[in-house]
């Protein structure tokens, strides 16, 4: 997933995209 250092390409990311929005939810989670 981050080891695509090429995020110019679509996959990369969405790949990029997917994980910062995972994250987001899993913080978000941690803090209630």
């Amino acid at each position: 997933m981050l080891a695509c250092m090429n995020r110019s390409t679509p996959f990369c990311r969405l790949n990029v995209e997917a994980w910062m929005d995972a994250r987001d939810s899993w913080l978000t989670a941690q803090q209630k």
